[in-house]
Formats: structure tokens, sequence, C-alpha cells
């Protein structure tokens, strides 16, 4: 034991260690490091990677010329704020996954990606098919104040060109062929295409 620049070295109490410059082939904690605002925890040669405070935020920067990468051996990397709440989940040769408020809203899947809620976008293109499922799919354009239209199907498996605003029907095609038009009220079939009849 004794006394480096004052320090104890082997007392019975810690003591601490100032200096500009702590240099070593390893350094061993078994306690916090605390770093001031601005004061960073710097890796690399070239002081690529950074991380601090600088008083408003919490930063982790990659400096240098290569990409940032967060690598975690468990099955799945979690990002949230306290740790109650998912933000997203980002799972190892499976899933990624988005939520608002904890709630699941979009994953991606092995042929694309899986959305619940209510997509809204500035345009929409579709390279290949689409399909609408569910008891009454629906598809509604909407030109000005009441003047939505609408196709959609019904329970009664038939296919419908309504006026989605004052609910008045235009046409509509059965599953068996048959046509109806209707008039100005949308609400009676005026001119009536049979299919079995011809």
């Amino acid at each position: 034991s004794g006394t480096i620049d004052g320090a104890v070295i082997g007392g019975a109490t810690p003591a601490a260690i100032t200096g500009t410059a702590i240099t070593g082939t390893s350094f061993v904690t078994t306690g916090d490091m605390s770093f001031g605002d601005n004061d960073k925890a710097i890796f690399g040669a070239g002081s690529d990677l950074q991380i601090y405070h600088d008083g408003s935020n919490s930063i982790i920067g990659e400096v240098g010329t290569g990409n940032l990468q967060i690598r975690s051996g468990g099955e799945a990397m979690f990002l949230s704020a306290d740790g109650s709440e998912y933000l997203a989940r980002f799972n190892d040769d499976y899933d990624v996954k988005l939520y608002y408020d904890n709630a699941l809203k979009i994953a991606t899947t092995a042929t694309g990606i899986d959305v619940t809620g209510t997509v809204v976008a500035d345009g929409l293109t579709v390279d290949g098919n689409g399909e609408l499922t569910g008891a009454s799919p629906k598809i509604t354009w909407r030109a000005d104040a009441g003047n939505d239209y609408a196709i959609y199907t019904d329970s009664a498996s038939t296919f419908n060109i309504r006026n989605a605003s004052t609910a008045r029907n235009h046409l509509t095609l059965s599953s068996g062929g048959n046509i109806s038009f209707y008039e100005d009220t949308g609400t009676t079939a005026k001119f009536y295409w049979d299919s079995s009849a011809e």
C-alpha cells in the first residue's frame, strides 16, 4: 500500500483518482461511471462511435464512415419507452412489428405486410392482383361532399354500385347474373335483366 499523487492504494477506504487521462490495457469497475452533459464515451480509432447526453437528448452517434449496427443474440429486439409498452419489435429471421400506443398496426410477413386498421395514403399502385374480403367489402370514391360512390357486395351476394352519401342504388348484379337498374330514388329497380329468361 501507499499513495500516488495523494490517492491511497490498498487503503481501507476508496479514494478518488483525478487527472487529465488514465491509460491502461484494461479497465474493470464494479460501480457506475458518470458522464456530464456533452461528455462522451468514445469508441474507435477515429472516434467513430460516440454515446453522450447533450443536456436535452441522449445520443448514440456513428460519426465515422460505417453503419450503426444494433445486434441481439436473443430472440427479438424491442424498442419501448420504459419496458411496459411496445414501440417496435424486431424478431430475428422472422418479422418486424410496429405499434401505436402498444397496439399492433403493421407487421411484415413472408409475402408482404399485414396492416391492422385503416390505411391513408396520397396514392396507391398495385402491381398484381387485389382482393377484398369480409362480410361486406367496399370501395368508395369520394368525389365531393354528398357524392360518395361505392362499389360493394352485401350479405345477399350481390354486387352494388350506389351513392354512398344518399344510400341510393344505381346498379345491382346478383350472383346468378340478374341485373337491376334503379330509378332516381335508388329504391326500386325499373329496368331488370332476368338471366334465366334472357
